[in-house]
């Protein structure tokens, strides 16, 4: 397989665009781009179109109005350190189809409007927590 980005972007558009790290992607073309690379057998391959993927964010840039699931630049460039990090093959697939996921679809809480799908763009919450809070004592008997 030999996806290239051009196939996926308009780079010469972009280059005069206003990039900076809270720039919104857009989710169709990059989940467009994942389903593309996934099916790469070789891991090494696989982490260079995800390093290539990172280094060409800016062509991702959303033109014209979110499709209602944000997708912010800083965000995502954490998502894709942690592909490039990952050491198996497999466990590449599922962090990729875990991202796909989140830009397929909308997964609301009952009582608020945070997208579970796409957790790690909430910053203002801290989604460790649990780990400031001192043991509970359980009652013994």
């Amino acid at each position: 397989m030999n996806t290239t980005l051009h196939e996926f972007t308009n780079e010469d558009y972009t280059k005069t665009r206003n990039l900076d790290a809270n720039a919104e992607l857009d989710p169709d073309l990059l989940h467009e781009y994942l389903s593309s690379i996934e099916k790469i057998n070789d891991l090494k391959k696989l982490k260079d179109k995800i390093t290539e993927l990172k280094n060409s964010l800016n062509n991702f840039v959303l033109d014209g109005e979110p499709n209602g699931i944000k997708v912010s630049k800083s965000t995502f460039t954490k998502e894709l350190e942690q592909l490039e990090e990952t050491l198996t093959l497999q466990r590449l697939s599922h962090y990729i189809n875990i991202i796909k996921k989140g830009f397929e679809k909308q997964k609301n809480g009952k009582i608020n409007d945070i997208n579970f799908n796409r957790w790690k763009e909430y910053e203002n919450i801290m989604t460790d927590s649990l780990w400031y809070w001192p043991k509970r004592n359980h009652p013994v008997g």
